[in-house]
C-alpha cells in the first residue's frame, strides 16, 4: 500500500492506500488505541481485491501527529476523521470498518456527521458500554497513573517498552497457535509504542474510556455488522447482543475462539465477513 499523507486543520494524518479503481467500493479502516494501520493491514490484504482500501493513523499515533492544539479527546478525534475524509475528495462516499476505540469515533461521527460515510458500517469488537472493567483495563489505568506522572520522555519510553507490549499479548492472544502467538507478539513489540508523546497517549486512553458505541446507537440510521469475538476481554457477547438491538438496522456475527485481537489471530475471516457484508 502506498503512504500518503493529509493536512488538516489540528495535524497531519498520514494513511495508507492500495490500488484505487473508481468504479469500486471504497473501505476506510479506522483502527483501535494504542493501534495504527499495521494493526489492520492483514485484513485490509482480504479486501484489496475487491476494494479501494484506505487505513489511516489516527491523530498521535503511527506516522500522524498529535493534535497541534487541544486535548486529544473524542471530539477531537471524530472532527480529524471527519475532515480527513472531506480532504480524501472521494467520488462516493465511504464505507466504513473500524475496531476497537476506533469503533467509538466511527459511531459518533456517525451520529453527528452522518453525510460523510456511506450506508454500511463493520464494528469489528465495539466497545459496547462505557463501563470497561477487566485486568487488562485496570492494567492500563496503572501504567497511565504511574507514568502520567512522569517526564514525557521518561513516560514514552515506559509505557511504550517491549514489557508493556509483552504483557498485552500475553493477556489478549487467545491462540494455541504458536506461531500466532509468536507473529503478534512480534507485531505488538513494533507497533504498539508507536504514540507520538506520552501526553497523547495518556489523552487518547482517557478518550477510549470516556464513550461507548451504545451511547450513539440509536440514533444512527446506516447498515450496521457488528463482528464479536468470543473471548472478548474488553466486551462480551451480551452485551454486542444488547448493542444491536440498540441500532435501528443491525446484525451480529460472532468469531469463535478468539477474542479483541482477531484483526491478528482471524484476519482472513474478517475480511470475508467484511466482503459478504459489503
Amino acid at each position: 500500500m502506498e503512504e500518503k499523507c493529509v493536512n488538516l486543520s489540528n495535524c497531519k494524518m498520514y494513511y495508507w492506500q492500495g490500488r484505487f479503481d473508481g468504479r469500486r467500493k471504497t473501505l476506510l479502516l479506522v483502527h483501535g488505541f494504542r493501534g495504527d494501520h499495521n494493526g489492520l493491514r492483514f485484513i485490509a490484504e482480504g479486501l484489496e481485491e475487491k476494494f479501494n482500501v484506505i487505513v489511516p493513523d489516527l491523530p498521535g499515533f503511527g506516522k500522524s501527529s498529535e493534535f497541534e492544539s487541544g486535548k486529544h479527546d473524542l471530539n477531537a478525534y471524530v472532527d480529524a476523521l471527519r475532515e480527513f475524509i472531506e480532504e480524501l475528495k472521494l467520488k462516493q462516499k465511504p464505507l466504513m470498518v473500524a475496531h476497537s476505540f476506533g469503533t467509538i469515533v466511527t459511531s459518533k461521527l456517525a451520529y453527528e456527521a452522518p453525510d460523510v460515510m456511506g450506508e454500511k458500517v463493520v464494528l469489528i469488537c465495539p466497545i459496547a458500554t462505557k463501563a470497561l472493567t477487566g485486568r487488562i483495563v485496570k492494567l492500563g489505568d496503572r501504567i497511565v497513573g504511574l507514568t502520567g506522572k512522569m517526564p514525557d520522555k521518561l513516560g514514552k519510553k515506559m509505557t511504550g517498552s517491549k514489557l508493556v507490549a509483552d504483557l498485552v499479548s500475553l493477556k489478549m492472544t487467545k491462540t494455541k497457535d504458536k506461531e500466532l502467538k509468536r507473529r503478534v507478539k512480534e507485531e505488538h513489540r513494533r507497533y504498539f509504542g508507536g504514540f507520538a508523546t506520552n501526553k497523547s497517549m495518556i489523552e487518547g486512553m482517557r478518550a477510549a474510556n470516556s464513550g461507548s458505541v451504545g451511547m450513539f446507537a440509536r440514533e444512527i440510521d446506516k447498515e450496521i455488522l457488528v463482528i464479536a469475538t468470543e473471548l472478548d476481554d474488553l466486551t462480551s457477547v451480551e452485551s454486542q447482543k444488547r448493542l444491536v438491538k440498540k441500532f435501528t438496522n443491525a446484525r451480529i456475527e460472532v468469531v469463535d475462539e478468539t477474542g479483541h485481537l482477531v484483526h491478528y489471530e482471524r484476519p482472513e475471516e474478517v475480511a470475508r465477513l467484511v466482503k459478504e457484508f459489503m
